[in-house]
């Protein structure tokens, strides 16, 4: 191992388990009413992580139900509270258990004391799904109510593999949101057309940032081109 840490890191399971359905990018609403929606797949569970505490490229073994079999099947999502999640390839895959070795990228959201890495506590969640070719058409619109936003994020378990989002002025200020989109435990980026960091202060605040894997502005429209390819490489 080339990196070694003074002290082991702390892991503890969510009672949040992700689950992903079709491969959409953003949440879509049935095209015509009669329309059947998509199945559920049935949501990965956790039910126990051993070792509770362990160091930088050791294995983890979780244990629970509903996972995908095979090599590289399942993405183990470790997130600190107020950091970005990361996300890891399990080695090892059955239905019932994953196994999967901590990375060095880790290590660099650990908090430090007086200098030296400490012993750090994460969130951890499943996704078990595989990024389709093809993107799957959007058939639903914008919208300007807070509230249909949430509802829409919410849904989004059942039928996306991940959130791209632009979410406008609500980026600076929409708590509700920002919490929506941890619970759906989806990766998600975050796309603004304009510079925002160029521009006035107040647009230089993201509530959104922690929960998502990538922001994009300035880019224009292109940025949505920049955002999926994120999403991709993530979820590849």
């Amino acid at each position: 191992m080339a990196l070694q840490l003074p002290h082991r890191t702390h892991l503890r399971r969510t009672a949040i388990a992700a689950v992903l359905g079709a491969a959409l990018i953003s949440p879509a609403t049935a095209p015509a009413a009669k329309a059947k929606r998509p199945k559920a797949k049935p949501a990965p569970s956790v039910s126990s992580v051993r070792p509770m505490q362990l160091s930088v490229g050791e294995l983890l073994e979780i244990r629970g139900r509903n996972f995908l079999r095979g090599r590289n099947k399942n993405t183990v999502v470790f997130q600190r509270e107020g950091a970005k999640a990361v996300f890891v390839k399990a080695e090892i895959g059955t239905r019932k258990l994953i196994r999967v070795r901590i990375p060095e990228k880790l290590a660099a959201f650990l908090v430090t004391r007086d200098g030296a890495p400490a012993p750090t506590r994460f969130r951890i969640r499943i996704l078990s799904a595989r990024f389709g070719k093809r993107f799957t058409k959007d058939a639903g619109s914008p919208t300007n109510h807070e509230g249909d936003y949430i509802e829409e994020i919410h849904r989004a378990p059942d039928l996306a593999d991940a959130l791209l989002l632009n979410p406008g002025a609500w980026t600076h200020y929409a708590w509700s949101i920002r919490d929506a989109v941890e619970i759906a435990g989806l990766p998600a980026a975050e796309v603004h057309l304009s510079d925002v960091q160029a521009r006035e202060p107040f647009r230089r605040v993201s509530v959104l940032t922690d929960v998502c894997v990538a922001t994009v502005s300035g880019q224009g429209v292109e940025g949505y081109r920049s955002a999926l390819a994120r999403l991709r490489e993530v979820l590849a």
